[in-house]
């Protein structure tokens, strides 16, 4: 048997390949954020991410595939379930983040390619929904978005957020406008509690580049 990746570039599934009965047998397993490959493999790829035109995947979580239990395009997933039913934002589904020990993970995450020197700001906005969300052990665990930009050798060069929240409410939207680092190269959104206990939920997730 062997494991391999399937995908675009930041959209990335790890399958595991069993031979059964001569046949080979493909069963997808968790989700893996993979950054952008290099040489022949990289050149040779007709689809690739816009750095001008910086978009999540699946961040309306409609996108579904029967049988999967992840939500598509999403990565690193912990304690978080693709939910349904009469009382979503939009659509038919939506994200929800559940957690009843404080400090334990429950978050997910998603890459992108963006190009600082053309793309100043970017505008955030989600419909969020919480059910009790209280901090976790320290202040520093409570719910939010958070954007970490990279530059070409993969540094860090600069993080911003929306949030945090807590308390109880229905879907109402939640908005920001957060500038880019004009060394940003490529980015990761986390999303989650990070820590924090309760049900958060979200839902219509975007983000619109404005230029430089």
């Amino acid at each position: 048997r062997m494991v391999i990746p399937v995908g675009q570039r930041y959209q990335q599934t790890m399958y595991i390949m069993r031979k059964e009965n001569g046949k080979l047998r493909a069963e997808a397993l968790r989700p893996t954020l993979f950054v952008p490959m290099t040489g022949n493999a990289e050149d040779s790829r007709q689809i690739k991410p816009d750095p001008l035109n910086p978009q999540l995947f699946n961040a309306d979580f409609e996108t579904v595939k029967e049988g999967y239990e992840f939500i598509l395009g999403w990565y690193y997933q912990r304690q978080v379930k693709l939910a349904s039913g009469p009382d979503t934002a939009q659509g038919k589904y939506y994200a929800k983040f559940t957690n009843e020990t404080p400090g334990l993970s429950s978050h997910m995450l998603q890459g992108f390619a963006i190009d600082g020197r053309a793309i100043g700001s970017l505008a955030i906005g989600v419909q969020i929904k919480l059910d009790e969300v209280r901090q976790g052990r320290t202040r520093d665990e409570m719910p939010l978005f958070a954007i970490s930009f990279y530059d070409d050798s993969r540094r860090e060069v600069g993080i911003v957020t929306l949030g945090p929240f807590i308390g109880s409410h229905n879907w109402s939207p939640a908005q920001k406008i957060v500038r880019v680092p004009i060394q940003a190269r490529e980015a990761i959104l986390r999303v989650g509690l990070f820590g924090g206990i309760g049900e958060f939920s979200i839902d219509d997730l975007k983000i619109r580049p404005n230029k430089r």
